[in-house]
């Protein structure tokens, strides 16, 4: 009802309004329409509301906030995982690369790899060849945290390359 009873709010403006001179009219019913549109905007704007997913995202980008991870390499595949690291991926967007089988080689101790169940394994479409077992089987990888999404749909491995 709320867009109903602005339209209308608007007609009876624009009735209103003394119409003394073009100039005049059309400033007064601009000012008036831009405060109802204001009001429309406050009235009706709803944010959205994050997916599970995007909480789990959101919870794996926190938790790598509370690591020492300034000068660190980053290998991800979620794009969401910058977009949450925002501050440190500003700082040094060049630590921040896809979780790839050939990077994974060039990658130093200490780097964190974070394996999402979304993307993190998809050959054909994305060539992301990496599969969670690769680093949960290899002793050169250290689970730090993993966190599921409350719909159970979506997980992501947080890991440091210990050696």
């Amino acid at each position: 009802y709320t867009k109903l009873i602005i339209i209308l709010v608007s007609l009876v403006l624009i009735t209103l309004i003394k119409k003394e001179s073009v100039h005049n009219y059309l400033n007064k019913l601009s000012v008036a329409l831009l405060i109802l549109a204001i009001a429309n905007l406050l009235l009706s704007f709803d944010p959205k509301k994050l997916s599970p997913e995007n909480i789990a995202l959101k919870q794996t980008s926190d938790y790598l906030n509370t690591l020492a991870i300034n000068g660190k390499e980053i290998y991800y595949n979620h794009a969401f995982i910058p977009f949450y690291s925002d501050k440190f991926y500003k700082e040094s967007p060049m630590n921040f690369k896809r979780l790839l089988t050939g990077n994974l080689k060039d990658a130093k101790p200490g780097s964190i790899m974070i394996w999402d169940s979304h993307y993190s394994y998809r050959p054909k479409d994305m060539k992301n060849d990496v599969q969670l077992e690769m680093l949960k089987n290899d002793s050169a990888y250290k689970l730090l945290q993993t966190i599921n999404s409350n719909d159970n749909r979506f997980s992501s491995f947080v890991f440091e390359k210990v050696n």
